[in-house]
């Protein structure tokens, strides 16, 4: 178990990693997959469409919230990482977390309907990700702001189902790292102190602009 802003999660390809955030008792499900170095892209295959079919599989676990404490940022506690490794990445592994765009599930669903994603050949069916065809996405930055502030996750999940769903995967063959978010710092507390951090002195200059009402015109 690690903290989340210290994972060299990049260390091999098809990585499974599970996020768990202990103050909201959620976690977030993250399934990489390694751009094409050349195009910064990949072709989508049915391996990758059933591995989709997993991720919505998994975000059932999650329930709807019912108190304030359980509210996220969406209903997607699962991700796909397209993540970027330079050529020359296994001379020389990379310890912080590699470039790359995370997309949520249900985003990557409308992304393959749309023609942006499609070949470049003409009426081609081929599916493409890639930097060309993605134009917005979360960076890594704003991932891990997300998981370690508990915006994004599964909702009244147990220890229990997340030990089945490791099991699961593992026992599937596929290599699974967990990092866990934890303190003994509460959220309220952690709020107040990334405020008080973030805040300065600022100076605004307001302008205000009068209208002179319009005197009726006469016939």
């Amino acid at each position: 178990m690690v903290n989340v802003n210290a994972t060299p999660v990049e260390s091999r390809l098809g990585t499974d990693m599970l996020y768990f955030h202990e103050p909201t008792k959620s976690f977030v499900f993250v399934q990489y997959k390694r751009l094409d170095p050349d195009t910064r892209s990949i072709y989508v295959d049915e391996r990758l469409r059933r591995q989709l079919d997993r991720l919505e599989e998994t975000a059932r676990l999650s329930r709807t919230p019912t108190q304030p404490s359980e509210w996220r940022l969406g209903n997607d506690p699962c991700f796909l990482k397209l993540a970027y490794w330079p050529k020359n990445a296994d001379k020389r592994p990379m310890q912080d977390l590699a470039p790359g765009m995370y997309l949520p599930v249900s985003y990557v669903r409308l992304l393959l309907e749309d023609d942006c994603t499609r070949g470049k050949r003409a009426n081609s069916t081929a599916r493409i990700l890639g930097y060309g065809q993605v134009e917005r996405h979360l960076t890594s930055t704003q991932f891990i702001d997300l998981v370690k502030h508990g915006l994004a996750g599964t909702v009244g999940t147990t220890r229990e189902q997340l030990h089945a769903l490791v099991k699961q995967r593992v026992t599937a063959g596929h290599s699974v790292v967990m990092a866990t978010e934890s303190s003994e710092e509460s959220v309220r507390a952690r709020q107040a102190r990334i405020r008080d951090r973030g805040a300065k002195r600022r100076t605004y200059l307001h302008h205000a602009y009068k209208q002179k009402a319009q005197e009726p015109r006469s016939e």
